[in-house]
């Protein structure tokens, strides 16, 4: 069924809500072309696609503990009137934690390989659309590489030339705990500045420490390829013992992938969600930037 209605604008259009965004007809050939190619490299990897519902129970997200108070805030929540209880509702903010409950909900058997594209909506952010994967029960270090494989296979399929670089959230966490900072606001502060700008935010703090200082050193001046991270390790073992065993996941992952022939990147500058990743963080930059 379909209805036609005038083309004629009004003498005052009504805009659109904050942050939401109109797909126009040519910007979908391009949607589709993109979510269309990732679909179809990770169907070939073994992921199934699922949905989860745009509107979830509040209480998902802050029971789960994924997501603090702060990114929370820019949630679009509101109470279901209609529901028995006036719940709090929201719409979806995240799509993982989602996916997990709807695995879990039906008894999903694991491991299992789930793909989705879906939007979110983040306070400043608004709607945004995710192509993503979730790799649930997967064996350690597998997952990462399976992602990141994806990922690449995913632009390669669009001839869309990408650089990967990576880096490990645990090695920023180990420089923040070894900084001993006991204030709750500075420690706070600094978590933020290394999330925005990655290990030179927090570099200052072993300035009366050599062993430690050289490990920032290098790490923000190396050449960023693979034998930079054996380099850090061997640092690390007297000037950041809590970074070894993340510069240990590191190198696996970076070097099974530098193995496959894919080209790899280390970068300790790089940004990322503090709150959210706690392992390998990656992203993919072509001529456009990341």
């Amino acid at each position: 069924m379909t209805d036609t209605v005038s083309a004629t604008p009004s003498a005052a259009p009504v805009p659109r809500a904050r942050g939401m965004r109109d797909l126009l007809p040519g910007q979908m050939r391009a949607f589709r072309r993109v979510e269309d190619a990732f679909r179809e490299v990770a169907r070939q990897w073994g992921y199934e696609e699922i949905r989860t519902p745009t509107v979830e129970s509040y209480s998902l997200f802050t029971s789960a503990g994924a997501l603090s108070p702060e990114m929370l805030a820019g949630a679009y929540t509101f109470l279901d009137w209609d529901g028995w209880s006036g719940e709090r509702v929201v719409l979806r903010y995240d799509s993982t934690i989602p996916v997990v409950r709807a695995a879990a909900d039906a008894g999903i058997e694991l491991p299992s390989r789930l793909l989705y594209v879906q939007s979110v909506f983040r306070g400043a952010e608004g709607e945004d659309w995710q192509c993503g994967l979730e790799y649930l029960g997967a064996p350690p270090v597998v997952g990462d590489l399976e992602v990141l494989a994806v990922a690449a296979d995913t632009f390669a399929a669009l001839s869309l030339p990408v650089d990967l670089r990576m880096t490990h959230a645990g090695v920023a966490r180990a420089a923040i705990d070894a900084a001993g900072l006991t204030d709750v606001l500075a420690r706070r502060a600094l978590l933020d500045d290394v999330a925005g700008q990655g290990l030179a935010a927090v570099q200052d703090a072993f300035a009366d420490e050599p062993s430690a200082l050289a490990f920032f050193q290098t790490a923000l001046g190396g050449s960023g390829e693979l034998p930079l991270v054996d380099n850090l390790i061997a640092l690390a073992r007297t000037g950041l013992p809590g970074a070894v065993a993340p510069l240990e996941e590191l190198r696996e992952i970076a070097a099974a992938l530098v193995e496959t022939g894919r080209a790899v990147a280390i970068d300790f500058t790089l940004p990322f969600d503090f709150e959210y990743y706690s392992g390998v963080t990656w992203e993919l930059r072509g001529e456009g930037g990341a």
